[in-house]
């Protein structure tokens, strides 16, 4: 299976996700400001584990993230592997 032929069945697994160009990217809302912040710090030494970190912005109740691997100027599998880990954990915000 090719780089394409791999973000294109993530991203029929994770639908709520867009392609920009050579990002993938989301926007979480949760109940709290607090809940946020608390989510992202949750995945913190998941993230340092997979060594690829995300793009994210928060405002108030809102995440948003964007995906991509800068070596290479585009989607890689890291970039699959960690939207996976993200909808692992907030899929249902």
């Amino acid at each position: 299976m090719n780089r394409e032929e791999k973000i294109g069945e993530v991203m029929r697994q994770f639908p709520d996700w867009e392609r920009e160009g050579e990002y993938l990217r989301k926007t979480f809302v949760f109940p709290s400001f607090h809940l946020a912040i608390q989510s992202m710090q949750d995945l913190v030494s998941h993230i340092n584990e997979l060594n690829h970190h995300p793009e994210w912005n928060n405002i108030y109740n809102r995440i948003e993230v964007k995906l991509t691997t800068h070596d290479t100027g585009g989607i890689t599998e890291k970039d699959l592997q960690l939207l996976v880990l993200i909808e692992k954990h907030w899929g249902k915000s």
